[in-house]
């Protein structure tokens, strides 16, 4: 009994405990977050991207080189004031629809935080991975939020043209689409398809990290997943669009704002995801041919 109590104690007294303890009590508040504000996208990519830098860490845990307040006091300051801003900064209620910057970016910079406090600054580029896969969680709408790039007037264009091919009759006027001149549908930026876009980038950066292919392919897969994000949210507002041409309401917005809208979120994800797997099928198979000659 004594012996287990011993066992115990150290590890309470242990600085890795504690650091850990940290990190799980950092990621549940930022996901609790989530949850409050019913962002149920962002809360279950959040999870997703957890999961990957667990799996990119559990890789390099034999490579890492751990100093935990060993040396570097700076970096263990820097890194615990970055901690408490972030917290201190946000948002207590937050609201799906009101975009929070401090939201989107304190993963990234938690992790940022919990890396200079356990290796210093010296350090941090063996933790690159993890912090990329952090950063493309929200980095990217945080950047598109901050130039202000809305795609909305692209993506009513698209539709419209879609419209067209199927011999429909569609006029867009910035991000309003005219339908029959009875109906009219506006393509605001919750629907501009950033959200899918950025999402997809984001799980681009983490395959490439997890499978790693040839370089050209490393260069145009980002590109692809953006394209594909943006095309599948263009169907999904064409489907929006005759959906109120039938003055099918309901439908309409199951699929604008209800579980549809994730339905094609997953959709999205999956075609990239099959992309990346016939992607490494087929570096793989032409790798073997190359030896082989």
């Amino acid at each position: 009994m004594n012996k287990f109590l011993s066992l115990d104690s150290q590890i309470f007294r242990h600085k890795w405990f504690w650091l850990l303890v940290l990190t799980v009590a950092l990621a549940t508040i930022y996901l609790a977050l989530l949850w409050r504000a019913n962002d149920t996208a962002h809360l279950g990519m959040s999870i997703l991207f957890f999961v990957a830098v667990y799996m990119v860490m559990e890789e390099q845990r034999s490579h890492l080189n751990l100093t935990i307040f060993n040396s570097d006091l700076i970096s263990q300051i820097v890194g615990g004031l970055i901690i408490i801003w972030t917290l201190f900064n946000l948002p207590l209620s937050p609201e799906k629809d009101v975009f929070n910057t401090v939201l989107r970016l304190s993963p990234f910079l938690f992790g940022l935080g919990i890396c200079l406090i356990a290796s210093g600054y010296s350090l941090l580029k063996q933790y690159w991975q993890s912090l990329l896969i952090l950063f493309f969680l929200g980095g990217p709408s945080v950047l598109a939020y901050w130039v202000k790039f809305n795609p909305s007037p692209l993506t009513a264009q698209f539709a419209g043209a879609v419209l067209r091919n199927f011999n429909l009759e569609a006029e867009v006027s910035g991000i309003f689409i005219l339908l029959n001149d009875t109906h009219m549908i506006e393509v605001y930026q919750g629907c501009s398809g950033l959200e899918a876009m950025t999402y997809l980038l984001g799980i681009s950066v983490i395959m490439l990290i997890l499978f790693p292919v040839q370089k050209f392919y490393r260069i145009i897969t980002p590109f692809l997943a953006i394209i594909i994000g943006f095309i599948t949210n263009g169907l999904r507002v064409v489907a929006m669009s005759l959906l109120v041409q039938a003055d099918q309401i309901a439908s309409f917005k199951y699929w604008h704002e209800g579980e549809g809208s994730l339905i094609i979120g997953m959709i999205a994800i999956g075609i990239f995801l099959f992309y990346y797997f016939l992607l490494i099928k087929f570096t793989d198979i032409k790798a073997v041919n190359q030896s082989s000659g």
